[in-house]
């Protein structure tokens, strides 16, 4: 991962091919996410010759983390003095085998290559966010968006014809579907907002409650053996669908500030109306973002039969205990399957959440073409939402770090294409994110700005110095920017939580925030 996502500390990650490993080294990043391995994302130390041989069977290169090795290469690489010991003339050494010398060079070029790999990575994530900084319209929303102002008689550029737009319209559909390799019976549409977020959010709060209701009751009834009520879960799946198709915010809004489990219902929610997001911003219809809300709240049903000890391990997992995990895809398919008949599509999008780009997620271990679409829209759903989570092996990234690990593992796990429509869809920083200001602020986004996705409407939670204001204020960053020579701009993404922030359902309502410890 590249480094310009790190902290300060972080700088002197160092990506070495996972032959290279040894004991005593700390290995502090993957080459893929945390979650299609056995390991606790806080990092492992090599301790044994085991735990060598389980990250070569997972991994092809990881980054270490000098300042926290242990034993001889403690000693040998941080002595006081040694103040960049990675690199030092002795690394190449190190990086190569010890019985192999003449492998050193390629060690050397491999490392070279993973830093190029995940810097042109970083580089398309910074690209995708200048551009969203643009003021042209074209650039802001779905392509599907801008296509249809061009159809409605709102031309890109002065003396465009009919016959013209008509052919950049079919154009520009073609490369969208051919770009997300979309099946042939999926015919795009527009969705425009029909009402603001505010508005939006009456009708939101009822889903939300209805949902969890739902969900709540699938996981008791499998706890229980009971059989399961599909019809109830279509029901409020279409609720779901029409208030995102209405304004996608108020529900994300409510998703991402709800105090959930990563276990329980509050994952399997993020999952659906991160997927049905998407699939409005695309411009799916409604039966498609039917399916897609369905994958989303089923999709860990079969976590219900695995331990939950295993579940919240905060350390690494054996192979023994990642190979139960793991079977969690084919134990949801199969209560499901005796409760009704899932879609073809649904069931093709929990089967293969856990599938990756390059063959190496599970269960069956796909690759590229072998996934379907929902496939690839679950697995970047559902990886964006556990990463952007605190769990008991690992803290919740901020949304925009989540979104940047997203890139750096498109291609060789994710869908590239697919991961760029995400980014866009909930917004580089999304609803409910907490973000620090130009100005030292503290705010929440609380709706996106359908043409500059960059200024959003925020909610200031706190002073420069980050005390909690006794009453927050909402402001336009496009709107005060318009009105101000420097007017205010987000500088970074908070994690959850950040300076002991708690966001509370009523900030849109009476713009209250409590601290944690309240």
């Amino acid at each position: 991962m590249d480094s310009s996502r790190f902290t300060p500390a972080q700088q002197s990650y160092l990506p070495i091919p996972v032959d290279a490993l040894q004991i005593g080294m700390f290995v502090a990043e993957l080459d893929r996410p945390w979650l299609d391995t056995p390991f606790a994302m806080q990092g492992l130390l090599m301790e044994t010759p085991q735990d060598l041989a389980q990250m070569r069977q997972y991994c092809t290169f990881v980054y270490i983390d000098p300042h926290r090795a242990a034993g001889p290469l403690a000693v040998r690489y941080l002595a006081p003095g040694n103040d960049a010991p990675w690199n030092a003339p002795e690394v190449p050494n190190l990086l190569a085998h010890k019985t192999s010398a003449d492998k050193e060079p390629a060690a050397s070029a491999t490392t070279t290559a993973l830093r190029a790999q995940q810097n042109a990575a970083s580089t398309r994530f910074e690209q995708m966010k200048a551009a969203l900084s643009l003021p042209d319209y074209s650039r802001s929303p779905s392509l599907i968006q801008r296509i249809f102002k061009n159809f409605l008689g709102t031309p890109t550029g002065p003396g465009t014809s009919g016959q013209t737009l008509g052919l950049r319209i079919e154009q520009d559909t073609e490369k969208l579907a051919q770009s997300l390799e979309l099946p042939s019976h999926i015919r795009l549409t527009f969705h425009p907002d029909l009402q603001s977020v505010e508005r939006e959010l009456h009708d939101a709060r009822r889903v939300y409650a209805q949902t969890r209701q739902i969900v709540d009751m699938l996981l008791t009834d499998v706890q229980e053996g009971v059989p399961l009520g599909l019809s109830a879960v279509n029901e409020v799946i279409t609720e779901m669908v029409d208030s995102v198709i209405r304004n996608p915010d108020a529900l994300l809004w409510l998703s991402r500030i709800r105090k959930q489990s990563a276990q329980t219902y509050g994952h399997s929610i993020r999952v659906a109306v991160y997927l049905l997001a998407l699939g409005r911003y695309l411009g799916f219809p409604k039966e498609q973002m039917q399916h897609l809300g369905t994958i989303g709240l089923l999709l860990d049903v079969g976590k219900l039969r695995v331990p939950r000890e295993l579940l919240e391990k905060p350390g690494a997992l054996t192979t023994a205990e990642f190979a139960v995990i793991k079977q969690h895809v084919h134990l949801g398919l199969q209560e499901l399957s005796t409760r009704g008949t899932l879609a073809e599509e649904v069931e093709r999008g929990i089967a293969q959440h856990h599938e990756r780009e390059n063959g190496q997620g599970y269960p069956c271990g796909l690759h590229t073409r072998q996934i379907s679409l929902y496939g690839r829209m679950a697995a970047i759903a559902d990886t964006f939402a556990a990463i952007t989570s605190a769990r008991p092996y690992a803290p919740a990234m901020s949304p925009h770090d989540g979104l940047l690990a997203l890139y750096q593992w498109s291609g060789s796990h994710f869908h590239t294409a697919l991961v760029e429509q995400f980014a866009l869809a909930i917004g580089v920083f999304p609803v409910g994110s907490l973000v620090e200001l130009s100005s030292g602020e503290v705010a929440t986004i609380i709706a996106l700005n359908k043409v500059h996705r960059l200024q959003p409407r925020v909610l200031i939670l706190t002073g420069p110095d980050k005390t909690v204001l006794p009453q927050p204020r909402e402001a336009d960053l496009l709107q005060q920017n318009a009105a101000a020579q420097e007017g205010l701009r987000i500088v970074r993404g908070l994690s959850a939580g950040a300076y002991g922030l708690n966001l509370r359902d009523a900030h849109l309502d009476q713009n209250t925030v409590q601290q944690k410890s309240d």
